[in-house]
């Protein structure tokens, strides 16, 4: 039952895999990859080849709660042969905005699998999307006032990304005209560089030294001395 099958057995000469990198080479160590395969959404991710149908979110553990995003889950209707996972994000939304973001990552798995067949590997297939879709879909929420975007064809192109997550919240979005730099205004480029400092005082006197390395953080406390 345990028997363990040596890569010989499981991966054939010539055999086409679809693969996803799950962690980038880091130094002299490789990308790590794996053949289950997320795809991430507002609300929930779909495993299209984990055959385990819904579950929830370890971060979610009200019972109620946890009851009621089940309940949900079970009206998805979730493909056979697929899984999926309800984000925290979703915890306070309704059938209608979850199942959308199912939908929309289904869609995403047709055009990736439609892509594999045509292609001839080794290819890129997919591609994690930028960092300003990753920043909408993860962080922007109901608790936000506004967001500022200081380009016009980006402004246009975040309002169709909300569009696709949250139609209801696209007028939060607010295109940046002011004179002075959005950056200079709200002091953006200070924090930046607060941010990468290696030294952060305390209100004691002292300080830390945090220096990264490849295999570790490396935090040094400085004390300072009272007499």
């Amino acid at each position: 039952f345990h028997r363990k099958y040596s890569i010989q057995e499981v991966i054939k000469s010539n055999q086409v895999i679809l693969i996803q990198v799950v962690k980038e080479e880091r130094g002299n160590k490789g990308a790590a990859v794996t053949t289950r395969l997320s795809l991430a959404g507002k609300y929930c991710v779909l495993m299209p080849n984990t055959n385990k149908g819904g579950g929830i979110s370890r971060k979610i553990v009200d019972f109620k709660l946890r009851k009621k995003i089940k309940d949900i889950v079970n009206k998805l209707n979730i493909n056979k042969g697929m899984g999926v996972i309800i984000r925290t994000a979703g915890e306070s939304m309704g059938l209608k905005e979850i199942k959308r973001d199912y939908n929309s990552l289904i869609k995403l798995w047709k055009e990736i699998t439609t892509k594999t067949i045509k292609s001839n590997a080794p290819c890129l297939i997919h591609e994690e999307d930028n960092l300003i879709k990753r920043c909408l879909r993860d962080y922007f929420d109901s608790t936000y006032d506004e967001v500022l975007i200081n380009n016009k064809k980006t402004y246009l192109k975040c309002k169709d990304i909300v569009k696709q997550y949250m139609p209801q919240s696209t007028k939060f979005l607010k295109e940046f005209r002011d004179k002075k730099p959005l950056f200079f205004k709200y002091e953006i480029e200070k924090k930046i560089i607060d941010i990468n400092n290696p030294i952060v005082n305390l209100k004691s006197g002292g300080y830390l030294v945090i220096n990264q390395t490849e295999a570790l953080v490396a935090i040094d406390i400085r004390s300072e001395e009272r007499r």
